[in-house]
């Protein structure tokens, strides 16, 4: 599937036009009033909230401090910009200095210590791997006619940890962890029985998260990709997913417009439990 195949199945199915009506104007509750206060946050789910309206942590504040010394914290509110700086001139970059990004990232992203991505990269870097890995990548989604079932897809390493990082290297693609598949497919199932099998020509290429204890966050009756995630089939599914973002970002025509990051804070903090969504 093409990006072009894409964007004809998802203006067939009136992808944005049911975003709008389902999810831009109308409540629906949520789990949290207002995330922007990490310490204080409470579950509140009889708050109702359009996701215009709907409050969550920036890139810019959402952040996860590292241990440094004693008593000091690695404040990464004002890294975000410079990681997307230092990607724009990644040719110009050495393994270690690239390793060294990536490490920073993915301590942001909280899952360092619960994943085997530091064991990659390091193994990735000493084989002077990282960068080439990376500048694939970025050529990847600099070549909007790529067809992710082709060959030319080979990017074999993805996960929580990896995903993350490939935002940062190209701003056009999305954070896909298990937060954000859950409210994606969700959008895109949502009161859709009419046109399931357009739709599923899509989700046969995303993943369905799990739940998470009792965190709903898997869609029931529809069909998914059943491939091992960790794998090309995972980053052609955050090809997939970035795609649909990107065409809902150039679709709006709501009385206030999202940046393309925006959709990827709120699908992330969003999916946090559907059990939360009222529509």
């Amino acid at each position: 599937m093409t990006k072009q195949e894409l964007n004809k199945i998802l203006f067939e199915i009136k992808y944005a036009e049911r975003f709008y009506d389902n999810f831009w104007v109308r409540e629906y509750k949520t789990g949290y009033e207002d995330r922007e206060d990490k310490k204080n946050q409470k579950p509140t789910p009889n708050k109702k909230f359009p996701i215009k309206n709907y409050k969550c942590f920036s890139s810019i504040e959402y952040r996860f401090p590292i241990p440094k010394g004693k008593d000091s914290y690695v404040d990464y509110k004002n890294c975000i910009n410079n990681w997307f700086s230092f990607f724009r001139t990644l040719d110009g970059r050495s393994e270690l200095e690239i390793f060294k990004v990536c490490v920073q990232i993915i301590d942001w992203g909280g899952i360092a210590g619960r994943t085997n991505d530091l064991y990659q990269l390091n193994e990735l870097a000493e084989k002077n791997e990282l960068k080439k890995l990376l500048m694939n990548v970025k050529d990847i989604f600099a070549n909007h006619h790529n067809d992710i079932d082709t060959n030319n897809i080979k990017v074999k390493y993805f996960s929580s940890g990896f995903t993350k990082i490939y935002s940062f290297v190209n701003p056009s693609i999305i954070i896909y962890d298990s937060r954000f598949q859950a409210f994606l497919n969700h959008t895109l199932t949502f009161n859709s029985k009419n046109n399931q099998n357009q739709i599923e020509q899509i989700t046969s290429y995303l993943f369905n998260a799990n739940d998470l204890g009792k965190r709903k966050r898997k869609i029931e009756d529809w069909k998914f990709s059943n491939k091992n995630k960790n794998s090309v089939d995972g980053f052609r599914a955050n090809i997939l997913a970035s795609w649909c973002i990107q065409y809902l970002h150039d679709s709006q025509n709501y009385d206030t417009k999202l940046a393309f990051k925006d959709f990827d804070e709120k699908f992330f903090m969003l999916g946090f439990d559907l059990n939360y969504l009222n529509i």
